[in-house]
Formats: C-alpha cells, sequence, structure tokens
C-alpha cells in the first residue's frame, strides 16, 4: 500500500511503482536518454537479473539481453518509433512492445514483456491451471488499481478525478474479462456433463437480428465500421432457444467487428435453402490461414497473430467458437466457416427449418 506523500510528484510516483509491481507483465519505463527510470520486479525474473542491477541497463542493454547474440542496432535506427518483437528468453516466448511517448520536456518510452501463451490443456489438471493463470492476470490488475484508488482517495493533497476516472476504467475492463471468462466455463461445465437443456421457441427472425444489432451497434461505430442487414422476405421464423442462439450470433459478430479494422464492412445475411435456414456473418477483416480455419473450433484455441494485432475487444478463455458449435449442434445444426487470408471471413449458421423440426 502505498503511503501519504506530501509532494504530489512523488505522490503520483508511489501510484505508479504500486500499479506496474502489481502485474505479471515486465514493465521498464525509460528517460530522454533510454537510462531506467522504473522498472517492476516481474521484468527482473524474466530477464533473470538482480532486480537491483535492472536499473544500470540501458535501452540497448535490455535488447541485447532479450536478443541474445542478434544485432539490436538496426532495431533501435529511430527510438521515436514504436515496435513489437517476438523474443524467447530462457525458453519462453515473450511479446516484447516498445512504445514512445513524447511530452513537454518529458520524453518517455516504455517496453512492456507479456508472455504468449501458445499451450492449451490436455487434461484436467492443465485445465484447472490454465483457467487459474487466464484469472490471475485481471485479478491481480484490479488489485493494484483499487488499491492506489484507495490511497488516492484518502490523500487530502491528491485527489486526481481524471486518474481515479481511468483506474475505475482499467477496473471495468478486468472485470468485464473476468465476467466472459468465467460465462464460458460456466458453459463448458454444462456441455461436458451434458445438461444444456435447450428451451425452443417459435422466434420472429426480424426482432430477433434487431436485438442482436443493437447489442454489438456500439462497437462497431467506435470502429466506424458499417453493419448492413439482409433477411429473405420467404423468412419470417426460426425455432431456436433465443437466449443460446443470441450468444453463438454475438460471439461471431464480436469476432467480426474485432478482427475487421476501421471502416470495415460487415454483413447479416438470413435465407432459407433446401430444408435449412441460414444465418451468414460476412466481414472483409484479416481472414483465417487455411493451417487455422479447422482449429478455430477447438476449446482454448487463439490464432496468436490475430490475438495481438487486434486487441480492442474483451477476450476470453478461447473457448467462444467451441460453444458456439456445440449449442448449434443440439439445435441439429451446425456451422461453416469460409475464410481467405487479408481477404475476409465468413460464417454460416445452418439450423432445421422450422417446418422440419419435429
Amino acid at each position: 500500500m502505498l503511503k501519504n506523500k506530501k509532494s504530489s510528484n512523488i505522490f503520483q510516483e508511489d501510484i505508479l511503482d504500486n500499479i506496474i509491481n502489481n502485474i505479471d507483465s515486465g514493465i521498464i519505463i525509460f528517460d530522454k536518454d533510454r537510462n531506467i527510470i522504473c522498472g517492476n520486479k516481474s521484468v527482473a525474473n524474466i530477464l533473470g537479473i538482480n532486480y537491483e542491477s535492472l536499473f544500470k541497463l540501458n535501452l540497448q542493454d535490455i535488447l541485447r539481453i532479450a536478443k541474445k547474440d542478434e544485432k539490436v542496432e538496426n532495431i533501435i535506427k529511430n527510438l521515436k518509433d514504436n515496435f513489437e518483437l517476438e523474443v524467447n528468453i530462457k525458453g519462453i516466448d515473450y511479446k516484447f512492445e516498445y512504445t514512445y511517448f513524447d511530452g513537454d520536456d518529458n520524453e518517455k518510452s516504455i517496453i512492456n514483456l507479456r508472455r504468449i501463451n501458445n499451450e492449451k490443456p490436455s487434461n484436467s489438471n492443465d485445465y484447472i491451471g490454465y483457467v487459474s493463470h487466464e484469472l490471475k492476470t485481471p485479478i491481480s490488475t484490479i488489485k493494484a488499481y483499487i488499491e492506489t484508488l484507495i490511497d488516492i482517495m484518502n490523500n487530502n493533497e491528491f485527489r486526481d478525478k481524471e486518474i481515479s476516472m481511468k483506474f475505475l476504467s482499467v477496473v471495468k475492463e478486468e472485470c468485464d474479462r473476468m465476467f466472459t471468462i468465467v460465462k464460458e466455463l460456466l458453459h463448458i461445465s454444462k456441455l461436458d456433463r451434458d445438461i444444456f437443456a435447450l428451451e425452443k421457441e417459435k422466434v420472429s427472425v426480424n426482432e430477433f437480428i434487431k436485438k442482436i444489432y443493437t447489442k454489438i451497434e456500439v462497437l462497431a461505430k467506435i470502429k466506424r465500421q458499417n453493419i448492413l442487414i439482409n433477411i429473405s422476405k420467404n423468412i419470417n421464423n426460426i425455432y431456436i432457444d433465443k437466449n443460446a442462439m443470441e450468444q453463438v450470433i454475438l460471439n461471431i459478430l464480436t469476432n467480426s467487428i474485432k478482427y475487421t479494422k476501421e471502416k470495415g464492412k460487415i454483413e447479416i445475411l438470413v435465407y432459407e435453402e433446401d430444408s435449412k435456414s441460414i444465418i451468414s456473418i460476412i466481414d472483409n477483416g484479416m481472414g483465417i490461414k487455411d493451417e487455422d480455419i479447422e482449429r478455430v473450433f477447438e476449446r482454448f484455441y487463439r490464432v496468436q497473430e490475430r490475438e495481438e494485432d487486434f486487441k480492442d475487444i474483451i477476450d476470453g478463455a478461447g473457448l467462444g467458437l467451441y460453444i458456439s458449435r456445440e449449442i448449434v449442434k443440439k439445435h441439429g445444426g451446425s456451422i461453416t466457416i469460409k475464410s481467405e487470408y487479408n481477404v475476409g471471413t465468413q460464417v454460416n449458421i445452418i439450423i432445421p427449418k422450422i417446418e422440419h423440426i419435429h
């Protein structure tokens, strides 16, 4: 916990120290001369050096440790450019993120070393460990920010509304992330025990799709994306568990929004073909490589390249598409994916037509 300080500058430094020392990622902050002015114990552990020794190093030293014998001169030709690298330190893969900030006499740069989690659980013990890891990071972050907020409120000389609101925003985002993970895990538990019961009913297609659209409209507007809805005139109703199928479509639409860049286009098509009702979600996003398409429905599988490039939507534990497929299968249907890398993706949700339900 922080202690009250007479100087607000010292107090703000304590806030920074409190936050970064409660985060699992390795964090280093450099001054304008690229000397270290702040760092956490996590980064010292990652780099395999003594914490006190960390502050004797500069940016070039850190790069040499991370990149081993590789030349770093080309990497740091222009230190005012942000860059990312994948590095392997002591047999573990990390994302090395460098960010430059330019302020009035306050030029700084930050390195964030985040572990790349390429493993997925293969048995129940791994499963528990994986979930614990997924929940540990947001819990650690929330703890750090809440403790800092308490100290801000208890400090009579330093009550900054803007900082407090930023911290509360981070806490909310991490809570949303944990909620998503826990919700996915509860669904998995029900599916594994075969107690995921559907409550099917006749549902108006127009009302159903419009309700879903209102829930994702804000996310799309943030990225200035255009969502088009095209419902065939010859389809009025579908026979589904409304809440379960809404989860499926929201999950796929959220992925489309996440992996489609600003001003992109997403289309929702609903039509009938033979004895099937089909809901298609089509985007012009980054697409999926052929080798990943068959695996996206696996439990805990994440396409790492996609995860690193697009970070603006709350993530779960890599279970969303697996759960979606299982829900659709329980409706007697299937999900298919067509995708071309750097062109776009089409996801088809195929369920029996209402008159073919027995």
